[in-house]
């Protein structure tokens, strides 16, 4: 009977510890992302995760601080070329030297970012069995989905901030490349016509930008932390479960361009010379599959980059490109955006549906160890 009472005050005291009582465990909040769970793994990741010192917090910030007014001038800049309808090339021009430094510190960033997130995960699970307290969560009646599930949100939620911080600099980074990709077709174009001034990028593709890298941003981050919550159930040891965690991202990406090259390649074996109708769905689906395909990689860099590009019209129909619109757009800058759209649905469904399925995946793992 001693026994008995010292092991159910033992399970109050961790149901206590988590936040936890036998009504929470019933109730369907226990499933939302601010369980419990979440926010005891977040409590110990803040913890875990310790504090900068004077020094590096005022060199952050001052660097970041740099960037983000670079960032600044570069959208802003070409936001306002949009609406004047003018040429922003001598801003971007100007601050070339700079935007290297931008390009590489944001890309640079972002790879850390997801390594860290990944990082995190590894040990959501793995410090529960390190320091023993994984078995007394198993008893406290806990299924393995919350817990999988708690541990995933408690990662996003402690990367968000910097994620967030991300965002300016590959906004800037996507407006500066689609700028260099509409010069160098410019420089194409010159060799069969003269005398072509520039049309800046639609207006609204500007704004459009902004949520739909923030949706990239975070869809990537979750397939990382999710990845990493997988390795951190099936390893005992965090170091253990990043090494299997990079080795199952890496597939993941390798698995995904292969699929959409596979496609690619039989589409080409296919490909219709004769007939109109048919090639122009051609080049619709190619250019849909090249662009899933990129942008599973790089994370939707290139495909807002493309959103953004100039076009292209004679120098004596200014007055036309004061009053252009979409229907006014070439057949082929047409298909590209049309492309571009479909690629970008297909892409955005493909994370949730991959993160449910490795979340899924880590749930097992995590029972079998219950």
């Amino acid at each position: 009977m001693t026994q008995s009472g010292s092991v159910n005050s033992t399970l109050k005291a961790q149901r206590s510890k988590l936040g936890f009582t036998q009504s929470s465990i019933l109730n369907p909040q226990s499933f939302l992302p601010d369980s419990p769970i979440a926010r005891a793994e977040l409590r110990y990741q803040r913890h875990a995760a310790g504090k900068l010192r004077r020094w590096q917090r005022i060199f952050l910030r001052l660097g970041y601080g740099f960037l983000v007014t670079l960032s600044a001038i570069l959208y802003f800049g070409q936001l306002a070329g949009s609406l004047l309808r003018r040429d922003s090339n001598p801003i971007f021009a100007a601050l070339a030297p700079y935007v290297v430094i931008l390009m590489v510190v944001t890309l640079a960033t972002h790879v850390w970012l997801l390594l860290r997130t990944m990082m995190t995960a590894c040990n959501s699970i793995a410090h529960e069995k390190m320091s023993g307290t994984w078995d007394v969560l198993i008893l406290t009646g806990i299924d393995a989905r919350q817990i999988v599930f708690g541990k995933w949100w408690a990662t996003m939620r402690f990367t968000a901030r910097e994620f967030w911080l991300l965002l300016p600099l590959r906004v800037a980074m996507s407006v500066y490349i689609g700028h260099q990709i509409s010069y160098v077709s410019y420089s194409y174009m010159m060799f069969s016509r003269n005398h072509l001034i520039p049309v800046p990028p639609n207006l609204i593709n500007l704004v459009l930008i902004v949520p739909l890298l923030a949706l990239f941003t975070f869809a990537g981050a979750g397939l990382a932390a999710a990845v990493g919550v997988l390795a951190s159930a099936a390893f005992r040891r965090a170091t253990a479960a990043v090494g299997a965690a990079l080795g199952v991202y890496i597939t993941l990406l390798i698995v995904g361009v292969g699929a959409v090259s596979l496609l690619v390649a039989g589409l080409d074996a296919q490909f219709p010379f004769r007939e109109p109708e048919r090639y122009e769905r051609y080049l619709v689906t190619r250019q849909t599959l090249d662009t899933i395909r990129y942008s599973w990689i790089e994370n939707g860099t290139l495909l807002n980059a493309s959103l953004v590009t100039f076009g292209w019209t004679p120098a004596g129909d200014r007055d036309a490109v004061a009053a252009i619109d979409l229907r006014s757009l070439s057949d082929n800058h047409q298909r590209t955006l049309v492309s571009l759209a479909i690629g970008l649905v297909i892409c955005l469904g493909l994370y949730p549906l991959v993160i449910r399925a490795v979340l899924k995946a880590a749930e097992r793992a995590a029972a079998l160890r219950e």
